[in-house]
This record gives C-alpha cells, sequence and structure tokens, in this order.
C-alpha cells in the first residue's frame, strides 16, 4: 500500500490552480463564440446596447428583429465588439425606419482614363433620391459628391465582411452599391424575387456564386461587375428573362457559360458581358434594337452567336477577341454581317479601292481600322446604304472620292474606344482626317455626327441637303480650305465648334429662322466678316467654354428675332457692329 505524501498532496493542488489559471487566461483571450442569436431592438437607435447587454460574448450568426434607423445601420458596419466575428447576418425581420442622419461614407477613385474622384454617403429615408455636385479637382478630371436617399440599404454593407445577408421581408430592391466590393459575401437571401437592383449593387463581390435574377425588370449599371465567381444555376446560365434592358457593365467579368434572355430585349449596354471567359453561346432575340461598344469583348470561349436582322448597328469591337468574331465570312476582303458591313480586313500595302455589295444598309463604326487605311484612294456605296458609323473612315489620308447616296439617314457620331476597361470618345468621326475635296450630301440625310470631317484639310466645298436638322460638335473644324457655308432652311442645331479652325472660312454666314440650338465656338478661328442672325428661338449651348458663337466683325439680327439667347455676344473677341 502507498500512503501520499503533503508534499504530493501539494504538488497536485499547484497544478490544479495552474490549469485553472491558463483556462481562465484562455477564455479571456478566446471568448467563447455562440453559433447564433436573435437580438430584438425596441427602440431604433440602440442596436449596440442591446447587443453589449446581452449574455452571449460573441457570435457567429446574428439575427436582428424590430425597427432599425441609420444608426444601427452604421454599428452594423463598423464589424467590432461583440459583433466582430459576425459572418452570417439575418435582417428578415427588420424594419428599416428614418433617422439617425449618415450611416456610410465610400470613397474611390477612377485613374483608368476619367482621373474622377468619387465621394458617396448614404441616408435612410421613404423615399429613394440621388443628388450629385462636383467641381473639377485640377487633374483632368472631377471630383463628384453623391448622396443617396434610400429605405434600400443602399451602401450599407459596402467592403464588409459578411458571408450570408438574409435581406428584410419588406425590402423589394437592392440599393445601389448596398453590397459594393464585399469580397468575402457568398450568398444574400430574399423573402420575394427582387425586381430592382440598382447600380453597382453587387460590384467586385468575387466569391458570390448563385443569385436568381429570373424576376428582374430593372438592373443598374455595374451591378455584378468584377464577381467573377457568379455562376449561376447548376448548368451555370444566368436567367434574365425578365429583363428588357441591361445596362452597361452589368456583368463584366462573371463566369456563366449561358444566358437566357428577355423575348422583349431592347438594348444591351457598353461592356455589359465583358470578358466573360466562360460564355459559350448566346441567342439574341429578334426585335433587339442595339448592342453597346465591346459588350461581349474578350468572351474567348464564345464560339456561337445569332444577331438578329433587328439590330441596324454594330461595331466589330463588340465581340473583339472572340472566337467567334474570327468565323464571319469575308468579301473581297469586306466581313458582312446581315445587312451591316463590319470591318475591311485586307492587309494592302498599295493603292486600293472597296465596292460595297447592294443590299448593306449600315457601314460599322471603325470599318477601317487596319493599317491599310492610308492606302484606301476611293469608295463606292450601294444606294440602300443609310447609316455610316463614327470612325468609318477616320485616318484614311488618301481617300478623295465616296459617293453619298439617296437614301444616307446619318452620318453618326465619333466612335467610342476602351481605355483601361473604361469607354470614352476621341475626335475621330466618320471621314476624319481624310482627302476629300468636295463633299456632295443626299436629300435624305438628317444628321452630320460630331467630328465628321474633322481636319479634313483638303476640303474646299460641301453642300448642306434641305432636309438636313443637326450638324454635330466639330463636325468641319479646321477644315483649313473650306472658304463658304450655306445652311439649308430645315436646319436646327449646329453644335459647338462645328467650323471652328475652317480659317479659309470669308465673307457672310446665314442662320436659318428655325435653328433652335447653338453650340459655342462654331465660328471659333475663321475669317468670317458678317452673320446673319434670322433664328427667332434659339438657346446656347455653352459646353466648350470660353468660345463665343461667332468670330466675325459683323452681326446683322433679323426683323423678326424677338430676343437673344443668353450669353449671345460673350468672347465675341472680333465683334465691331451690330
Amino acid at each position: 500500500m502507498r500512503i501520499n505524501t503533503n508534499n504530493e498532496n501539494n504538488t497536485t493542488m499547484k497544478e490544479l490552480l495552474y490549469l485553472c489559471n491558463m483556462v481562465v487566461m484562455l477564455l479571456f483571450m478566446f471568448p467563447l463564440t455562440t453559433t447564433g442569436v436573435t437580438i430584438e431592438v425596441l427602440t431604433p437607435g440602440t442596436l449596440e446596447q442591446v447587443i453589449d447587454d446581452s449574455d452571449e460574448p460573441s457570435f457567429k450568426d446574428l439575427k436582428i428583429t424590430g425597427q432599425i434607423n441609420a444608426v444601427d445601420i452604421s454599428y452594423l458596419r463598423t464589424g467590432t465588439g461583440r459583433i466582430a466575428t459576425v459572418e452570417n447576418l439575418d435582417l428578415s425581420e427588420v424594419t428599416i425606419v428614418s433617422g439617425g442622419g449618415s450611416y456610410a461614407t465610400v470613397s474611390y477613385s477612377d485613374n483608368s482614363n476619367t482621373m474622377d474622384n468619387y465621394v458617396i454617403t448614404f441616408y435612410v429615408a421613404e423615399e429613394n433620391r440621388k443628388e450629385t455636385t462636383f467641381e473639377s479637382n485640377m487633374l483632368g478630371g472631377n471630383n463628384f459628391h453623391i448622396t443617396y436617399y434610400s429605405n434600400q440599404l443602399a451602401g450599407a454593407f459596402a467592403n464588409k465582411s459578411y458571408k450570408t445577408v438574409v435581406m428584410p421581408k419588406n425590402v423589394k430592391e437592392i440599393g445601389p452599391m448596398t453590397f459594393f466590393q464585399c469580397k468575402d459575401l457568398i450568398n444574400v437571401e430574399f423573402a420575394n424575387p427582387i425586381e430592382v437592383i440598382d447600380e453597382r449593387a453587387f460590384e467586385s463581390c468575387v466569391n458570390m456564386k448563385d443569385i436568381d435574377l429570373s424576376k428582374l425588370k430593372t438592373l443598374g449599371q455595374g451591378a455584378f461587375a468584377g464577381c467573377e465567381s457568379l455562376r449561376g444555376s447548376a448548368d451555370e446560365t444566368l436567367d434574365l428573362s425578365s429583363l428588357d434592358i441591361i445596362p452597361d457593365n452589368a456583368f463584366g467579368e462573371t463566369a456563366f457559360k449561358h444566358i437566357v434572355f428577355s423575348t422583349q430585349l431592347k438594348q444591351i449596354g457598353a461592356q455589359a458581358f465583358y470578358y466573360c471567359e466562360s460564355l459559350e453561346e448566346i441567342v439574341l432575340p429578334e426585335g433587339l434594337e442595339e448592342i453597346g461598344i465591346y459588350a461581349f469583348y474578350g468572351c474567348s470561349s464564345l464560339t456561337t452567336v445569332n444577331i438578329p436582322s433587328s439590330v441596324q448597328n454594330f461595331d466589330y469591337d463588340m465581340f473583339g477577341n472572340t472566337p467567334w468574331l474570327s468565323t464571319l465570312p469575308a468579301v473581297d476582303g469586306v466581313v458582312y454581317l446581315n445587312n451591316i458591313a463590319v470591318r475591311y480586313m485586307n492587309d494592302d500595302r498599295a493603292d486600293f479601292s472597296i465596292t460595297i455589295r447592294e443590299g448593306t444598309e449600315s457601314i460599322a463604326p471603325n470599318f477601317m481600322s487596319n493599317d491599310s487605311k492610308e492606302y484606301l484612294t476611293s469608295v463606292v456605296l450601294p444606294q440602300t446604304i443609310k447609316r455610316i458609323g463614327g470612325g468609318a473612315f477616320n485616318g484614311c489620308s488618301n481617300l478623295s472620292s465616296i459617293n453619298f447616296p439617296e437614301g444616307l439617314e446619318s452620318i453618326e457620331d465619333e466612335s467610342p474606344h476602351q481605355w483601361g476597361g473604361d469607354v470614352y470618345t476621341t475626335n475621330e468621326g466618320a471621314f476624319g482626317g481624310t482627302g476629300l475635296t468636295s463633299v456632295i450630301l443626299p436629300s435624305t440625310l438628317k444628321s452630320i455626327g460630331q467630328h465628321t470631317f474633322y481636319y479634313c484639310s483638303s476640303l474646299e466645298s460641301i453642300t448642306l441637303p434641305e432636309g438636313l436638322e443637326e450638324i454635330g460638335s466639330g463636325a468641319f473644324a479646321y477644315c483649313t480650305k473650306l472658304t463658304s457655308v450655306t445652311f439649308p432652311e430645315s436646319i436646327k442645331k449646329i453644335g459647338c465648334g462645328a467650323f471652328s479652325g475652317c480659317t479659309s472660312l470669308a465673307g457672310s454666314v446665314t442662320i436659318p429662322k428655325d435653328v433652335t440650338e447653338l453650340g459655342s465656338g462654331i465660328f471659333d478661328e475663321t475669317n468670317l466678316f458678317s452673320i446673319i442672325y434670322l433664328a427667332e428661338n434659339a438657346f446656347l449651348d455653352g459646353e466648350s467654354g470660353e468660345s463665343g458663337i461667332f468670330s466675325a466683325e459683323r452681326v446683322t439680327i433679323g426683323a423678326d428675332v424677338q430676343s437673344l439667347p443668353d450669353g449671345f455676344f460673350s468672347y465675341c473677341k472680333t465683334l465691331k457692329k451690330v
């Protein structure tokens, strides 16, 4: 038999005390986390106090009931204290009420192209509204201050780390930037199918895999851009069967393989499915009218596409860098799609001409985009042509001959381009920098787009037809050999700087009586002597800054002109007599 000594008893007691101390220390350092807890808020604005008064030190799943306001939403955004460990947030039994001031401020910069900075502030309000102010940041961009008022949790979880959020039962739409850049977010649950999702609501939620959009009717720009894990249903299909307009950059860089489009789809915005590298096929419905620039650019698995005949304008870069695009056949170097001449593909290194086949109705923007453009000397258009896209023949410096058939309705605005993920425009109009010397436009033409004949330094004469209604900004700017211009009585709008820099333009010009809109600097840097102004009801669009409408020595006001637009004589530095 063994007998315990006092020394052995003392040693055992010391060990027990040491172990107890260690347990207490560990509990202090790593408090036990309860799996789930429900917190009822009886008075809006007291959520933090109620949680602090609870018996639970911390928890992974948090359900909140009752009424909450901006103070409570702001607390949920902190992610500190007892809610630091919360991953799954259930707000299904919550009612959002006004009060409590601002609950979130989100800032970001766009340095890829515009150099714009944004500060966005969110408030709770009964009715949704947006207020925007801005000022120049002296860096080539603007500082935007945007305020959202909403009862739809706009911006509530932006940049936060919740993994699952159950939305309130009475929330019927997802507000702007609600889950903006929530990189840990996996799932959002709704009591009812969501019909409205506002701009940038889920942008860059890189771990979210699925969301039901089958009842979605309204979608904001960039709503799911950068959601690189978003695959949709089991067969990786995005169901947009209720959505008639898909906005810019809506699903850029997502992981869907298939898309179900609405049979009533009218418009797909710029970069809508930009770099969706898993997308394999699309079937676009008849009735679709517009596909935006770079809409499916970089969809490297896209092999099957149908373009309905209702799409009247097509840009090669809508589907740039896709396998499907390389399957389109070319006729004499011209790629055609339905009734659209899409792009010239031959790599010519000697003077050549192009004849567009009969039946073609549109020339796509940036039609001549390869290095052979400088060798193009003449173009023959068919009698069926109706539209010429922006930038179509821009930079074809030796192009000296082209016919403009009766039936042509519009020469469109300068073509957009891409830089750093953004879409922007340049001064590259349809015939900018060409070698045309004389232009006779048909009576069916209604509009001449921005910068259409910009820097056509050989252009000596133009005939503007009766029936023409609009001349875009910079349309004939720096046509330095142009000596005269006669506006038709039908003209309604003359854009900013339309004839600026036409240094040979002299003599007199008449502004007809039915003109309703005039841009600033229309005749800036010309040598006009006289302007005869007959417009009876025009306003001044001063977007081009400190330039007057006219650069002439004399202005004659018609007898029937009862009033002049505000700023009519501003910056008219050469004016001597009225």
